[in-house]
């Protein structure tokens, strides 16, 4: 992803997260960004709080919306 696709990224927005080349992508939604950086919110706990990580903004991809 470009600088200017992240900074045009909507909260709410899909997106996946590149994590090598033998791992799968992690599929999320876009939660917040800081300089370069953003807060992607990628499932539950049992206790029903956010699982949330960090991701660069160059190993994102926002997900075609169907």
């Amino acid at each position: 992803m470009s600088i200017e696709e992240f900074t045009a990224l909507k909260v709410g927005a899909k997106v996946s997260i590149q994590r090598g080349l033998k791992s799968p992508p992690l599929r999320g939604t876009f939660a917040d960004k800081v300089n370069e950086s953003a807060l992607i919110k990628i499932g539950h706990t049992p206790a029903g709080k956010p699982i949330l990580i960090w991701a660069h903004y160059m190993k994102l991809k926002q997900e075609e919306i169907r």
